[in-house]
């Protein structure tokens, strides 16, 4: 659940390795290479995004992890959101032409050990975009990434993204935050 004090208890290569990840991840799907980004998923990756609640209790959450505005998971990805990218097919998919021009800012890095190969990793994303000349859009979220080692590197296990907003402005929401 976002909002939740995470206690930080990695050393300090085990911080600066996801750290990379984080940022190496957030600059292919800014620079749209979501094939290339899959490639730092496992296997059996999960990607959701819950609806954003209003509630009456400031001790009640804000998100509702049951009713999901997507879910979806590696195989999804690659078969319905990867070819909308690819140069052929972007030509005449009017939602992804002219692109929209995306910037993730990542901070607050909250890490938490899950197991011995596995991390639960807390972070704040300001996803900003923009298309044609139309203004740019703010999207302020929070994310809970599940990092996994595989072998020597890290791989994202799932990820679930909770917006701020309760009503969302933007026309296209098929990016992963």
């Amino acid at each position: 659940m976002m909002g939740e004090r995470v206690t930080t208890s990695v050393d300090y290569e085990t911080r600066a390795q996801i750290e990379n990840f984080i940022a190496e991840e957030a600059a292919l799907l800014d620079a749209r290479q979501i094939a290339e980004w899959l490639d730092l998923t496992t296997d059996d990756f999960t990607y959701k995004i819950p609806t954003t609640q209003t509630t009456d209790s400031v001790e009640k959450t804000p998100w509702n992890e049951e009713f999901l505005i997507i879910d979806e998971d590696k195989l999804s990805i690659a078969k319905l959101w990867t070819p909308r990218y690819s140069g052929d097919l972007a030509k005449f998919a009017w939602g992804e032409n002219p692109p929209q021009r995306t910037r993730r800012f990542v901070s607050t890095i909250r890490i938490r050990p899950l197991d011995s190969q596995s991390y639960e990793v807390h972070a704040n994303v300001l996803l900003s975009f923009t298309r044609e000349a139309e203004p740019s859009i703010l999207m302020p979220t929070g994310r809970r990434d599940v990092l996994r080692r595989v072998g020597d590197t890290l791989k994202l296990a799932s990820r679930v993204v909770f917006i701020d907003q309760r009503v969302l402005t933007t026309g296209n929401l098929r990016l992963i935050i």
